[in-house]
């Protein structure tokens, strides 16, 4: 399992997954996708879609790991210094705020395509570390940490915005539910049992996490958010190995399969390039650049703090911003899935602006590596 706990690999698993589901959904084997999709199995009572199980558990797992990572740059990492937050802060602050204007100021007039603000907003951690760790080998390590860190913000703040839009109207029981499961896996996570309970104690962890998170399902809120909560409830001390553990898994069964049902949809539903929605999500590589450019370089400004990263490598991480995958997906799926030729023109966009951004990073890190 070495070679998945690369990011690159992971990148390039999950790129194989998502042309496999987009030439799949536009061939005449589609309804083959459809019913895998919608293949439904469970345990007595709990059932659910394959795609309903990714969606409800697979993708919080992920963002449980968005939760370790969060609490180890707490614990010690770049967001335990006050002041040197504002730099990734400010960044990824801006770099939602400027394309979701943006968005706005393109698509606004129609109110259903409006909607989708959020789906630019959001920068793939997975794929912009990827193409640093390819193309940027030789950049300072604070270019690393610097999109580590806003990536992770701008992903909170993603998630933050997930939950105000798609709240509904929550089941108070059912939430009352998961937070006591959420509460109980923080007390067996602190547990040191013996090596005789260790197994035990294992699965009651994995139990509670699971309860935590089908009872967010069945609150109504999206699960996504009790994933993030739990990855911050494990001890500092944990956050390293829980991940080494469970990257493995999520990089090759969880996000391939996101992947494959999320970009697998026939893009002969509607006009894509006549879309309001497509040409919104298009903006995604300039509007992301220079917010994040922008909101780092005002950071650097106010806190002093980042002195190795000078402008021009800055830029160039910026660039990276512009990459956008697992959130934007998700979000265009929760705001279009009953617009069909709006989620096609969503992930029609994402998909272009993402390669774009991508290309576009990867000659300036060469250049920068050259230089």
């Amino acid at each position: 399992m070495k070679f998945f706990r690369v990011e690159r690999n992971t990148s390039l698993l999950m790129l194989v997954a998502a042309v496999a589901g987009l030439v799949w959904a536009n061939s005449p084997l589609w309804l083959g996708l459809d019913q895998l999709r919608n293949f439904t199995f469970g345990l007595g009572a709990i059932q659910f879609t394959l795609e309903g199980w990714i969606d409800n558990f697979g993708i919080p797992a992920f963002f449980f790991l968005v939760g370790l990572e969060l609490k180890r740059e707490f614990a010690s990492g770049v967001l335990s210094k006050p002041k040197a937050v504002l730099v990734p802060g400010l960044a990824a602050i801006f770099g939602v705020a400027l394309p979701a204007l943006v968005y706005l100021a393109i698509a606004g007039a129609n109110a259903t395509a409006a909607a989708g603000w959020p789906i630019p907003t959001a920068t793939d951690v997975t794929f912009s570390l990827a193409i640093l760790l390819i193309f940027g080998k030789t950049l300072p390590t604070a270019a690393r940490t610097f999109l580590l860190s806003f990536a992770v913000i701008d992903d909170l703040v993603a998630i933050a915005i997930i939950t105000v839009l798609f709240l509904g109207n929550p089941s108070l029981d059912s939430l009352a539910w998961a937070a006591g499961s959420a509460v109980l896996f923080a007390g067996l996570v602190r547990t040191k049992p013996n090596h005789f309970w260790k197994l035990v104690v294992f699965l009651l962890v994995g139990l509670a996490a699971m309860l935590a998170l089908y009872f967010t399902v069945i609150s109504g809120m999206q699960s996504s958010v009790m994933g993030v909560v739990l990855g911050l409830l494990v001890p500092a001390k944990f956050t390293k190995l829980t991940q080494e553990a469970l990257h493995p898994w999520i990089a090759t069964l969880v996000l391939p399969l996101f992947a494959l049902f999320a970009v697998g949809v026939n893009l002969g539903q509607g006009n894509i390039f006549g879309e309001p929605v497509f040409w919104a999500v298009m903006t995604r590589p300039i509007s992301k650049f220079l917010g994040v450019l922008s909101g780092g370089l005002l950071g650097k400004r106010i806190s002093g703090e980042f002195r190795d990263l000078s402008t021009s490598v800055l830029a160039r991480v910026a660039i990276l911003a512009g990459i956008g995958f697992t959130i934007s997906l998700l979000v265009a799926r929760l705001t279009f899935g009953l617009e069909p030729a709006y989620q096609t023109a969503a992930v029609a966009g994402t998909l272009i602006a993402t390669l774009i951004s991508a290309s576009v990073a990867a000659l300036a890190l060469v250049r920068a590596h050259r230089a």
